[in-house]
């Protein structure tokens, strides 16, 4: 038997979203109740990925709106856990080295970016 049919309107494809937002919501639960993650963060090279990442959806998101890959679910998926991990590290007990203030202006502006870019299409 099949579990959904076509036209049910469930869709299966968000789950990986789910997921990381689940994920998200339980570690910053156990990082205000519990104790400290002590991550250990290259600050300059998430930096650098987060940047090069925004700067090519900035650069082909005209072109990137007529083809039929455009927010597939890798493409959303990867904006959602970038969004995600940069929300998070500035997170009280999250890092063992939290990022400094001038850091942490540049992970909100690169998630500002990123959530104007995913709510703008």
């Amino acid at each position: 038997h099949q579990l959904f049919k076509r036209g049910d309107g469930i869709n299966v494809y968000e789950e990986p979203v789910f997921m990381l937002y689940t994920y998200d919501h339980v570690i910053r639960l156990y990082c205000e109740k519990v104790g400290q993650l002590n991550l250990i963060v290259d600050y300059k090279s998430v930096l650098a990925k987060a940047d090069e990442v925004i700067s090519s959806y900035e650069e082909h998101k005209e072109q990137a709106l007529y083809k039929p890959s455009y927010f597939d679910l890798t493409e959303y998926e990867k904006l959602t856990r970038l969004s995600v991990l940069l929300k998070l590290l500035p997170q009280e007990n999250v890092c063992k080295q939290p990022p400094s203030e001038e850091i942490q202006q540049q992970l909100n502006i690169l998630q500002q970016k990123i959530s104007a870019f995913m709510h703008d299409y």
